[in-house]
């Protein structure tokens, strides 16, 4: 409950604007971060098959 007062406090205080900006920019940092681990996991598998084939 103290945590969905809080959020209607913070709603109160911003707009919806800025929190549907922010939600997007967590939401982005999110999706940019997958896509790097995602690269990363590929590369290092890559790698692995080339040493081992």
């Amino acid at each position: 409950m103290r945590v969905i007062n809080l959020f209607l406090g913070y709603t109160e205080l911003y707009p919806k604007k800025q929190i549907l900006s922010i939600s997007l920019l967590f939401y982005i940092r999110l999706v940019s971060f997958r896509l790097d681990l995602v690269k990363t996991l590929w590369v290092v598998t890559g790698w692995a098959f080339d040493r081992w084939s």
